[in-house]
């Protein structure tokens, strides 16, 4: 548990320590009630009570309690040693603080200096036990940090209009590849596609999330079976490239044979979308992914993935397992053979630091051969 980092190994203090500690936190409280009574430091400050509530009561400007809220919670030596678990913060007056904190309902207190003396005052004229918290919150940070979380804000109401934007988009482009399939293919691909639709998007969305997942760095499926793109992905993070959208189109939906059943299977184009800042660069890396869906035994099988580009790798990976398609129209039954066992070790990631796997927009990325990426086809993975 050490190893995945669970738990990690604490400081050990001899007695000794603990007692010079102490002494120091004490130095430094008798110090800031000084400098608090004195008007010698600016900023903000904490007050405890000793008692079993859980609440930070708050004399706060409402544009400034976010930061406070993070700046307390960052000092997690403080936060341990008067709260058992996450506190709860609320907003008072300074009148309705002191009267809180006399009933218990206050296990500690923050406030800018002026407040916190005249707390300290009344509460040395009715004798109630208090103890200044050897921390102090500089104005400037506070400020700082507000500014911080305003633009994290604005910038999270801008993502969320662009992604919005975005779902248009794709509708729109869906309902003009539908009228042009309907010019195309005629009314029978377009009833097929209006059959099989929402189980389509569906699967092809579960390949989706499961790429946004590799793309926050969480362990789920989709990372151990597409091992090529996690590590495609980190290297393009370590020569700087920063993630901007995905999107996708299916390609192909239907059913394939597994060990004598037949699952559902869905191909889609993913498009990531990066941009380098120190390269004053944006790039599209456009990825074929294919994936069998066990429902049955809540598994994803027989995972493929290979250059958008690469027509022949999804055709090969369909003739492996008789893939009859529910989108095309001109396509039945696909002839092949059966899958064999396969024992030698995972291909390695099928992209270079220079993003050398997928469609892109920069000239010369497109480096590989046909025969090294026929070998990454299919990627076998659970069986």
């Amino acid at each position: 548990m050490v190893e995945d980092k669970r738990f990690q190994e604490l400081l050990t203090l001899t007695g000794t320590d603990f007692k010079q500690l102490q002494t120091a936190d004490e130095e430094e409280a008798t110090r800031l009630e000084n400098q608090i009574a004195t008007e010698n430091r600016s900023g903000f400050g904490v007050i405890a009570i000793d008692n079993d509530s859980s609440a930070v009561c708050m004399i706060t400007k409402d544009e400034l309690q976010a930061a406070q809220e993070d700046a307390f919670l960052l000092n997690r030596n403080v936060v341990a040693k008067l709260f058992p678990s996450r506190p709860e913060f609320v907003t008072r007056t300074t009148e309705a603080t002191f009267r809180d904190a006399k009933k218990g309902e206050c296990r500690a207190i923050y406030a800018e200096r002026g407040d916190l003396w005249q707390l300290i005052q009344g509460f040395r004229r009715d004798n109630v036990a208090y103890s200044v918290v050897p921390v102090w919150f500089d104005e400037k940070l506070i400020l700082s940090r507000a500014d911080e979380l305003r633009k994290e804000k604005a910038g999270q109401k801008k993502d969320a209009a662009d992604e919005q934007r975005r779902q248009e988009e794709q509708v729109a482009l869906e309902a003009r590849r539908q009228e042009q399939l309907a010019a195309q293919s005629g009314a029978q691909e377009v009833e097929l596609r209006q059959k099989h639709g929402p189980q389509a998007r569906a699967r092809a969305n579960e390949i989706l999330e499961g790429l946004k997942s590799i793309i926050k760095g969480k362990d789920t499926w989709a990372a151990a079976q597409f091992p090529q793109i996690v590590s495609w992905y980190n290297d393009r993070k370590l020569d700087g490239w920063e993630f901007v959208a995905i999107s996708h189109v299916i390609d192909d939906f239907g059913t394939a044979d597994w060990k004598g059943r037949s699952l559902e299977a869905v191909i889609t184009d993913v498009s990531i979308e990066m941009k380098n800042r120190l390269l004053g660069e944006n790039q599209t890396t456009c990825f074929r992914m294919g994936v069998v869906f066990d429902a049955e035994f809540n598994m994803h099988r027989e995972p493929v993935v290979a250059d958008c580009n690469d027509q022949s790798a999804s055709t090969e990976w369909k003739q492996a397992r008789g893939f009859t398609s529910q989108w095309h129209v001109s396509a039945g039954p696909v002839p092949g053979f059966s899958i064999m066992e396969v024992t030698e070790q995972h291909p390695k990631s099928p992209a270079s630091k220079q993003g050398s796997q997928g469609s892109n927009n920069e000239q010369g990325t497109n480096s590989k051969s046909d025969s090294e990426w026929k070998a990454l086809i299919p990627f076998f993975g659970e069986r």
